[in-house]
């Protein structure tokens, strides 16, 4: 390992190794090696991680890699000449599934590149933060938030999923399982599961280009979210991901992305009884489609212009009481491809709003 960043054993207490084997401590992240304990770091040229002083703002050392066996992070010299696996590093990679027909794949030169994860990205990940909507507002987006528990209390504190629906039957007769879903709500998934988003999707600002009817144009400068490569049909794309809020504790510029998560009604969230879910994560970024008056104000919920189809799966979760885990059933509202979707399309879903609902937000 080198004189420079030799391990050490830790004088302090720091937390249990989480599932991808890091330990956070004052927004630091360590790993156990076999001989002691240390600090790694981001390197922002290649996205892999490297042993770290304390002193550096950019990592120096070894390139290092988890080994989830022994649960021991190792030289990725040793970890290639043991003629093991490559272990997952903070690259992204994609692997495509041997299921689906060859013409599937054929459009990848049209994905759009994912950034490296930052080492603030992947501490905040992990960091458990105590909700406030003041930043949870119209065009704001940290993709963090993809790599967090899909439910979270107000002191952002995982709300456990312990059981989850198998199958979903819509009335129009359609079947939607729920083995898709599974890999978005893994514990202590993190970069894992923000991968799973960004190989998928991608937020960016909307533009004058992007209006599809005149209205439209007070979206200019806002979030909307695109296809980061083909999209089949019937494929998941991600869940809707944010913090738990009793109805009646939403205020009025929370709305926005608020989605009722009590019962499988499947609508956007306006001034409703129940338990809410205040969407942070890039699922909460897609639009919807309006119709119009002359003035250019929303007035009603187009019933056309979509391509995902939002479905509820009742789950059942632990919300913490105190240090007590209060187990309640919630909707996890997944979203599915209703069609082929290709690199770089606008992702709709219909809100559902009501008339009732179209008057409160826009009087």
């Amino acid at each position: 390992m080198g004189e420079r960043h030799r391990p050490v054993i830790a004088q302090f207490g720091l937390p249990e190794a989480d599932a991808q084997g890091f330990r956070m401590f004052k927004d630091r992240l360590y790993v156990d090696l076999p001989d002691g304990v240390l600090q790694i770091g981001v390197d922002p040229q290649t996205g892999r991680y490297r042993a770290k002083k304390p002193s550096e703002r950019i990592p120096s050392g070894p390139e290092l890699v988890f080994d989830p066996v022994s649960k021991f992070w190792v030289p990725s010299t040793l970890k290639r000449a043991s003629g093991q696996a490559e272990a997952a590093t903070n690259k992204s990679t994609r692997e495509p599934d041997t299921g689906r027909s060859d013409d599937e794949f054929e459009l990848a030169s049209e994905s759009m590149p994912i950034a490296h994860f930052t080492e603030r990205e992947l501490v905040g990940m992990r960091r458990e933060e105590h909700y406030s909507a003041d930043t949870n507002t119209l065009g704001s987006y940290d993709r963090v938030n993809n790599g967090k528990y899909p439910f979270r209390d107000r002191f952002g504190r995982p709300v456990r999923i312990r059981k989850l629906e198998r199958e979903v039957v819509l009335e129009s007769g359609e079947r939607y399982t729920s083995e898709q879903i599974k890999p978005y709500i893994k514990f202590q998934g993190y970069e894992q599961v923000a991968r799973l988003y960004e190989e998928k999707l991608q937020w960016r600002r909307f533009t004058e280009a992007d209006v599809k009817v005149p209205g439209e144009a007070a979206l200019i400068g806002q979030s909307m979210v695109v296809a980061n490569r083909r999209i089949a049909s019937g494929e998941l794309i991600g869940v809707y991901g944010g913090t738990l809020r009793p109805g009646r504790f939403l205020q009025p510029n929370e709305l926005t992305f608020a989605m009722s998560v009590s019962d499988n009604t499947l609508k956007a969230s306006v001034a409703i009884p129940g338990m809410h879910l205040a969407g942070d994560n890039i699922i909460s970024r897609i639009n919807t489609c309006f119709i119009y008056d002359a003035a250019g104000k929303p007035i009603a919920q187009a019933r056309d212009g979509y391509n995902l189809q939002v479905v509820g799966f009742t789950v059942e979760a632990d919300l913490l009481m105190g240090d007590k885990p209060n187990r309640n059933k919630y909707s996890l509202n997944a979203f599915f491809a209703t069609q082929d979707i290709a690199a770089g399309t606008e992702l709709r879903w219909d809100y559902n709003y009501s008339d009732e609902a179209m008057k409160l937000l826009f009087p």
